[in-house]
């Protein structure tokens, strides 16, 4: 038989829908969810060796009529087999593509509204601004629930997979790695014309290589899955960093934060991998057979795993609820970021923090329903493809510059040193000056080198689709060069030269936004004036001098 003509499975089934067909013996119904069908359907059933016919919706019609002009399809098992093999043929792949998401022939084919979809999605944002419209003193009680409750679940999940059967395989597969893949990492290198202006007073150029690390892909996706799980360039951070006390010693939390999240990670590699184990023993097949990427790991292989358990309904609606907790947890930031710039972008607006939020809210459900299609699936996953690539990558190496070479590491040690009332060691100069923006760099150009199309399910998108994708991933960034032509072109005067310098040296305004924090800054700047906004205060501080808050500011080279 075609390909093309090859359907799915419905609960252990494979159908396969045929136009034309010629029958040599009646058969009859034996499964009911083929009612459904108004189709000619073959459903070959693998353990009785027998082929099932439905034709259209009448219960009557168990017997259809022969076709003599249309050819003879081969229905012998060997040629079904063929078929089984080669098809989406799970029954959890089929119950979340067919059941939950009625998923179209692709993303040019919309459907219709999936209102049980967009129903969850309204009772989420519904949650999402009972926690956040009123600020942090809510959202900071709630948080206390959702982040914890997963927590609690990865231990019980983590206690339940360890004692099945086959996870000590699972486990194996999971911690012991494949040093042949781990060895290829190379360095490369791109010619850039560099200005050397740190230890003298006139600039100089020279001609050097920049390098970037090449990594392959299980060392690409080990990076860039770890800085997205730590979730910066989203803006988030900034925002509920902003609610600290002034002196709060954030480099304290800038290590312990990321150990955490690492540590949460691995456990629940653990929790997954055990369970994985466990089901691939039972299906008689190794565990990289089972393990997938991607949604398909929470949304089918997983819950697959599940059914098999004993009380397998209890498990489920644990790790269910563990996913809600999580998926809550992650939105409010996503939430409250845009709230919190839009209220500090226009302060007369702070009364009105709950219809801030409201709005907000109500546009990010609006924004979803094209996700709540019976296509939606392809647009969830082009828009994930591109704008979680990278578009967050280079605006994290926009922040890491400004910081670095614009504002000046060395001004951002020095305003640390003054919140955290002591040292700052040369630990943190070597990562915001040279690890962090290689590192950046280097993940930029892996996505780059290691771009693919997106797809789904094996279907690459269209072209129309692809460039789509571009535009959603440049309309997150495209402000920041807009926004540098403005200032270039309207907020600066002089040569051109001037201007760049302009465009490329900190603001006067840029400091602490509290008059007695901006004030004590100010007096700390005066009493320890430095020489490089690009060195360690311990190695460029000079004496005291009686230089204006202004100059000390802007003191440049």
């Amino acid at each position: 038989m075609p390909s093309s003509d090859c359907g799915c499975v419905l609960e252990g089934m494979l159908c396969i829908k045929i136009k034309h067909c010629v029958f040599r013996a009646p058969v009859q119904i034996q499964h009911p969810i083929i009612e459904t069908f108004t189709e000619i359907l073959y459903c070959y059933q693998m353990s009785r060796l027998k082929v099932s016919v439905r034709l259209g919706s009448n219960p009557a019609s168990s017997r259809p009529k022969a076709n003599l002009s249309s050819p003879l399809y081969d229905l012998r098992p060997d040629h079904c087999k063929a078929h089984i093999l080669t098809a989406s043929s799970k029954p959890s792949v089929l119950f979340l593509s067919r059941k939950i998401l009625h998923v179209t022939s692709g993303i040019h084919d919309l459907g219709g509204i999936e209102w049980p979809v967009v129903g969850v999605t309204f009772l989420t944002i519904a949650v999402l601004f009972f926690s956040v419209f009123r600020g942090i003193r809510v959202m900071g009680k709630v948080v206390w629930i959702t982040a914890m409750f997963p927590f609690i679940m990865l231990f019980i999940l983590l206690i339940r997979g360890v004692t099945l059967p086959g996870a000590e395989d699972g486990i194996y597969f999971y911690i012991y790695p494949k040093f042949n893949k781990l060895k290829e990492m190379k360095f490369l290198f791109t010619l850039s014309v560099a200005k050397i202006s740190i230890l003298y007073d006139s600039p100089s150029y020279i001609l050097c290589l920049f390098p970037f690390l090449h990594l392959n892909q299980v060392w690409a996706a080990a990076a860039i899955q770890t800085f997205y799980s730590l979730g910066p360039g989203w803006g988030s951070l900034i925002s509920f960093g902003s609610y600290n006390k002034y002196h709060n010693r954030c480099t304290r939390d800038a290590v312990i934060v990321p150990i955490l999240n690492c540590s949460a990670s691995i456990l629940a590699g653990f929790v997954v991998f055990s369970v994985l184990g466990f089901m691939a023993k039972r299906a008689g097949v190794s565990v990289e057979e089972v393990a997938v990427a991607g949604p398909s790991l929470v949304f089918v292989i997983y819950p697959e795993a599940i059914s098999l358990m004993p009380v397998a309904p209890f498990w489920s609606i644990l790790f269910f609820l563990m996913l809600f907790f999580l998926g809550i947890d992650a939105c409010f930031a996503y939430i409250e970021t845009p709230v919190t710039c839009f209220l500090d972008e226009f302060p007369k607006f702070r009364g009105y923090r709950g219809w801030v939020t409201f709005f907000m809210c109500l546009f990010s459900f609006l924004s979803t329903i094209l996700f709540g299609t019976n296509g939606g699936i392809y647009w969830l996953t082009l828009v994930d493809w591109y704008c979680a690539s990278f578009a967050v990558i280079i605006v994290c190496l926009c922040q890491t510059c400004i910081f670095s070479y614009i504002y000046g590491v060395g001004r951002t040690l020095q305003d640390l040193q003054l919140m955290l009332r002591g040292r700052v060691s040369y630990m943190w100069w070597i990562i915001w000056l040279v690890v962090a923006p290689f590192m950046l760099l280097s993940f930029l150009v892996n996505s780059a080198l290691n771009y693919t199309k997106a797809e789904y399910r094996g279907q690459s998108f269209p072209t129309w689709a692809q460039n789509i994708g571009w535009v959603i991933a440049l309309a997150s960034i495209q402000f920041i060069p807009v926004y540098f032509l403005y200032y270039f072109c309207f907020r600066t005067a002089g040569s051109l030269k001037q201007r760049i310098k302009s465009c490329l040296s900190p603001s006067p305004a840029w400091g602490p936004a509290q008059e007695s924090h901006r004030e004590e800054w100010m007096q700390h700047r005066l009493k320890h004036p430095l020489r490089s906004r690009f060195l360690h205060p311990d190695l460029c501080a000079v004496a005291k001098t009686s230089t204006s808050p202004d100059d000390v500011l802007l003191n440049t080279i």
